[in-house]
């Protein structure tokens, strides 16, 4: 999607070795962050977004993610890393639980 969507804020992470490098850096936390703190580019939400993803998972199936998307003006990464991660990780680990019984 990325690629085709040519988003001048993505363009960066597409270079080279970029996505393979932030694909493996994703795997060892077990979430994915946005927050960019560049300036805002007209047309996207970069500079004025944060997010927070987390995986659904049973065992070794990927279900999707749960994410959190909110204003960067509203709430700072840091305290917002801080408050959601974990209810965010407990609720995705639920939802796998719920999806693999089934």
């Amino acid at each position: 999607y990325a690629r085709c969507n040519d988003d001048p804020a993505d363009r960066p992470f597409l270079q080279g070795d970029t996505v393979e490098a932030l694909i493996t850096q994703v795997r060892a936390a077990g979430y994915a962050t946005r927050s960019n703190t560049g300036p805002p580019i007209p047309g996207t939400s970069a500079g004025k977004t944060f997010s927070i993803g987390v995986p659904i998972l049973s065992g070794a199936m990927l279900h999707g993610c749960l994410a959190v998307i909110w204003l960067a003006e509203a709430v700072g990464f840091p305290e917002a890393h801080e408050r959601f991660l974990a209810p965010m990780q407990q609720a995705a680990a639920l939802i796998g639980e719920r999806l693999g019984s089934d």
